[in-house]
C-alpha cells in the first residue's frame, strides 16, 4: 500500500486541531476537579481530594499546552520535519495529539509536558509543583504509609495545589470563554 505525502502545513494543521479539541475538555476538567477537591476536602475526604487535585494540576498542563504551548510543539514539528523527514515528524504529531495534549501520568512523558509548560511560560514553579501533584496522585492510590505524608498535611497540600491552580489559570487567562 503506498503512503501518501502530506506537506508541513497538514501536519501543523492537523496539531491545531487537535489542540482546540483538547482544550474544551481541559477547562471544564480544571473546573470541575478543583470544586470537586474543595467539596471533597470539606467532607473529609482526603484521599479522593488529593486525586482531584491532581486531575486538576493535569488538566492546567494541558491547557498551557493547547494555548501557550502550540507554537514551541509547532516549532518540533517543523524541525523534525526538516532534520529527521515527514514520516518522523508525523510520528510526533500524532504522540502530541494523541498523548502529549491529553497529559499522561507516566514518567519521562510528563517531565517532557511540564518542561514544554515551563518554557512556554517562562514560570518555573509549574516544575516544583509537579512533585506535589505527583505526592497527592501517590496519597489517593497507596496512603500515608508509602506516600510518607500525614492526612493532615496532604489536606494541606490539596488545599494549596488547587489554590495555585486557579490563581495559574486566572493569571494566564486560561479559562476565558
Amino acid at each position: 500500500m503506498a503512503t501518501v505525502a502530506v506537506s508541513l502545513e497538514e501536519l501543523l494543521a492537523r496539531l491545531r486541531a487537535a489542540a482546540r479539541l483538547a482544550e474544551r475538555p481541559h477547562k471544564e476538567n480544571l473546573e470541575l476537579f478543583t470544586e470537586e477537591a474543595r467539596r471533597l476536602l470539606s467532607r473529609g475526604d482526603v484521599r479522593d481530594a488529593a486525586e482531584k487535585a491532581w486531575a486538576a494540576y493535569k488538566s492546567l498542563l494541558g491547557l498551557i499546552l493547547a494555548t501557550r504551548g502550540l507554537p514551541l510543539i509547532e516549532e518540533r514539528i517543523r524541525r523534525t520535519w526538516e532534520q529527521e523527514g515527514a514520516a518522523r515528524a508525523e510520528k510526533l504529531l500524532e504522540w502530541w495529539s494523541g498523548t502529549g495534549l491529553l497529559v499522561p501520568s507516566a514518567g519521562q512523558k510528563l517531565d517532557t509536558i511540564v518542561n514544554l509548560a515551563v518554557e512556554a511560560t517562562g514560570d518555573k514553579e509549574i516544575a516544583a509543583k509537579l512533585h506535589v501533584a505527583a505526592l497527592l496522585h501517590v496519597f489517593f492510590y497507596h496512603g500515608p504509609e508509602i506516600a510518607v505524608v500525614s492526612e493532615r498535611r496532604a489536606a494541606e497540600a490539596v488545599q494549596d495545589l488547587i489554590d495555585w491552580v486557579k490563581k495559574k489559570a486566572k493569571q494566564y487567562k486560561l479559562l476565558q470563554p
